[in-house]
């Protein structure tokens, strides 16, 4: 059994290493441990590898915002821009 905290930090410090800022290392490290712990396998580390090879080959923008833009002032349609990033 791997201890939680320890994970998250060892994540976070590979996200980090590869480019991200502490909040997307956070968020992203988050995301991962979450898909596990619901059963996600599929999503969860799995993953790791392709994203940091993703981030390595420049598919992946770790400088991204995602942007959510209002239509016609309507409060429940959005277009989310996610700028190819991880989070």
């Amino acid at each position: 059994m791997v201890d939680g905290k320890k994970l998250k930090k060892i994540l976070t410090k590979i996200f980090i290493n590869h480019g991200l800022s502490q909040n997307h290392a956070n968020i992203s490290s988050n995301a991962l441990i979450n898909a596990e712990l619901v059963g996600a396998h599929t999503h969860g580390l799995a993953r790791l590898k392709m994203y940091c090879d993703r981030i390595n080959k420049k598919v992946i923008n770790v400088f991204s915002r995602v942007i959510a833009i209002i239509l016609a002032g309507l409060s429940v349609q959005y277009i989310i821009d996610g700028v190819i990033s991880l989070i």
